[in-house]
């Protein structure tokens, strides 16, 4: 059930950002005009598309995934991928973004942190748009909110944006771990303001009891329907989990696309299930053991857990790996 939840967030937030880019720019008029009610991913739109492209949303929360995953500076690694991706010369790139990396491409993260705390210092209340929320996806799934918010300074260094980040990651976190939708009375303009995207996207999924309802709702209102297709597919597919996403959706997305998805779903499910609070759940009191009949032994770092501690997961609660029978008792 965790793995179907984590791997519809990831898929979510690909389908709506390769939904809305259909969408993007254009008011609910030009919509309904031009495509009646949109629920399909076709490519398209004002900047020319493919079937199943996504944008700068998904591109950088797989920066930012990637970096996650790294072992070495998790900051550091989030700006070499994003100056990576910037000199690729993307199609879609926010204004906040493109300033903050065209001045700071290459250089050290804390750079880029002095950089944007000076932008602030300057006014630029400009940097209140979604930039840096439509990153935070895979620290928040994993309920590290300190490195959600972290990563979004990078681009977007101010309070605001540090607490939306914040009430998006908490709302994510407790989605995938079973709760159900927050009351949310309304919605705001679809713009690009990161307070907009949220409402809207949070909107969406307590008005409407599936996923396909939610999305098709937010793309067809038209704006930011990108960012905001992407911020509400991750929150319904946490909430509704990946088969409830449109088959439709999922298999209109690159092959390449679908497997950074899977790559980042395995280690976020991985990542949570080892977490010390998910394995006192389980019965067992003593998970390390001497019990060499009843051991199972991790084909990685070589620890001994208790077949009862690990209760039918076949993996390490340390580093994720596999686990073998001991044949040394």
């Amino acid at each position: 059930m965790l793995k179907n939840k984590i791997k519809g967030a990831l898929y979510g937030f690909a389908v709506g950002d390769a939904l809305g880019c259909t969408t993007e720019f254009m008011t609910e008029k030009q919509i309904k005009r031009i495509h009646g009610v949109h629920k399909n991913i076709t490519g398209g739109g004002m900047l020319g598309w493919e079937c199943g492209d996504v944008t700068d949303d998904t591109d950088l929360m797989l920066c930012v995934g990637r970096a996650y995953m790294s072992k070495n500076s998790f900051l550091q690694t989030c700006v070499d991928e994003f100056s990576k991706w910037y000199k690729s010369d993307p199609r879609d790139i926010g204004n906040c973004c493109r300033t903050v990396m065209s001045n700071c491409v290459d250089r050290p993260y804390k750079e880029w942190m002095l950089y944007t705390k000076n932008r602030l210092l300057i006014g630029h209340h400009k940097d209140y748009g979604n930039g840096s929320l439509m990153r935070a996806l895979v620290p928040a799934m994993c309920g590290d909110y300190e490195s959600a918010i972290a990563q979004g300074r990078l681009t977007h260094n101010n309070a605001l944006c540090d607490s939306i980040i914040k009430a998006y990651s908490t709302y994510l976190y407790n989605l995938l771990n079973g709760e159900t939708p927050l009351i949310c009375p309304g919605e705001l303009e679809p713009t690009g303001m990161i307070m907009n995207t949220l409402v809207c996207a949070h909107y969406a999924v307590f008005r409407y009891d599936n996923f396909e309802d939610a999305l098709i709702h937010v793309v067809n209102r038209g704006g930011d329907a990108d960012t905001i297709g992407a911020i509400a597919g991750s929150l319904a597919g946490a909430y509704h989990g990946y088969d409830n996403i449109p088959v439709r959706w999922r298999n209109a997305l690159h092959k390449s696309t679908r497997k950074d998805l899977d790559a980042l779903a395995d280690f976020i499910y991985v990542k949570l299930m080892s977490k010390t609070a998910y394995w006192e759940e389980t019965d067992a009191v003593d998970l390390n053991t001497n019990d060499t009949e009843n051991m199972l032994v991790c084909s990685n770092c070589k620890c001994g857990f208790s077949k009862a501690a690990l209760w039918k997961r076949n993996f390490c609660p340390n580093c994720g790996k596999p686990m073998k029978e001991n044949n040394d008792g």
